[in-house]
């Protein structure tokens, strides 16, 4: 999707502030938000494929205005009303009204539910490209998710890795479990920023199958 969080390569958002001796968390809070949103998955299902098209859903303004642990309670609290967990009375009056079928996975079932979540699955296909590749990269995406960022899209690479097949983000977001090759791709920073980019400096993406095509 394209929206205001794809910020690479975007001008006018000033250098990036480094904070000097930066906790891990700030407030008492930014801690309760990163463990729920780690723990909840293992009760009511979702992944990183589905938890990133929930940020990605803020309203542009919103985004922007929103710290980082704004933004995972944000996509927390969106996941948890999309699948019935909690209601929107229960959210906003601090109170369970009920109890649901949603029950917590014992030790045994951890793993299963983390490779459930980012499985690597066996290729249905040889892949289509080899290590050494000329490749470019597809202009126009899926209009609701992807792991290809604009400022990448078009541009020509060259195949560094062969990474076995995942599924794709993009469609995992929506349902659809097929897997697909993964490559890592290099890319001339000169091509992606032009000129002022230093002379030598590279960038390498993992991109899916369906993000390329063969470049002679």
């Amino acid at each position: 999707m394209d929206g205001i969080h794809d910020l690479g390569g975007l001008q006018g958002f000033g250098p990036i502030q480094i904070e000097a001796g930066e906790p891990v968390f700030h407030a008492p809070w930014e801690a309760r938000v990163f463990a729920l949103t780690s723990a909840v998955p293992f009760a009511v299902p979702w992944s990183d494929d589905h938890f990133r098209p929930a940020i990605e859903a803020m309203e542009p303004a919103h985004y922007l205005a929103s710290s980082y642990y704004e933004k995972w309670f944000e996509a927390l609290r969106r996941l948890l009303l999309e699948r019935g967990a909690v209601t929107a009375s229960e959210l906003a009056s601090g109170k369970a009204e009920g109890r649901g079928d949603w029950s917590a996975v014992g030790a045994a079932a951890v793993l299963p539910a983390i490779l459930g979540g980012a499985s690597q699955a066996q290729p249905a296909a040889p892949a289509r490209f080899k290590v050494g590749d000329k490749v470019a990269t597809r202009r126009h995406v899926r209009a609701r998710h992807t792991r290809l960022p604009a400022y990448a899209r078009g541009m020509p690479g060259i195949v560094e890795r062969v990474n076995g097949a995942f599924l794709v983000a993009d469609r995992h977001a929506e349902g659809d479990r097929t897997p697909e090759t993964l490559y890592t791709v290099v890319f001339e920073s000169r091509d992606l920023w032009g000129a002022e980019a230093p002379a030598g400096d590279r960038l390498s993406l993992d991109l899916w199958d369906s993000y390329l095509l063969p470049r002679t």
